[in-house]
């Protein structure tokens, strides 16, 4: 069984351990420029045989942690908008977010993301996003009984989770380019 991290030090003791995981097996590419609407970010770690890059920070003004990906190579194309983004809250867990650190019963960290991106000026909604899906989800409880369905990643430092995410931001683009062609 999975459980959501809900209080601030297991949600910075995740991060902390995604963020380890990332820079011990990415790539780094310093010159790269991550462009959103509320802000960007500098440097990325790209994984070349997946196809996927991440950048990983904590956001401007510190409310979450900055968890973004895209899957074009940041060492030919330096400035990209990211394709999908993880952005667990810091102070506590709440099924108010899109994405969220869980942990199994084995101690073993994972990270989901509940259905829900901004696409322009526009947003797409879990249930829009879920009827496109063409991958698997699985239920994510909160504290006081809130479900949502979601897309889990994982176990973090596992041999599938980097081929997971490259996945899953193709599948992201799949979806927009059909939600908004």
């Amino acid at each position: 069984m999975l459980k959501t991290l809900n209080t601030s030090p297991e949600i910075q003791k995740a991060f902390q351990e995604y963020q380890a995981f990332i820079q011990s097996v990415g790539h780094y590419v310093a010159n790269f420029r991550v462009e959103t609407a509320g802000g960007g970010g500098s440097g990325c770690y790209w994984f070349a045989n997946e196809g996927v890059w991440n950048h990983i920070d904590e956001w401007p003004g510190g409310a979450r942690y900055w968890i973004v990906y895209g899957h074009e190579d940041p060492t030919v194309q330096g400035k990209q908008v990211p394709m999908f983004q993880i952005n667990p809250k810091k102070d506590t867990g709440t099924s108010q977010t899109k994405g969220c650190f869980l942990r199994d019963s084995n101690a073993r960290l994972y990270l989901a993301h509940c259905g829900e991106f901004t696409v322009g000026r526009s947003k797409v909604k879990s249930p829009d996003f879920f009827a496109n899906y063409k991958g698997a989800t699985q239920v994510v409880t909160w504290p006081g009984g809130k479900s949502k369905q979601a897309v889990l990643f994982g176990p973090v430092g596992g041999p599938t989770i980097i081929s997971q995410l490259a996945g899953f931001s193709r599948e992201v683009e799949r979806i927009k380019k059909k939600l908004f062609p």
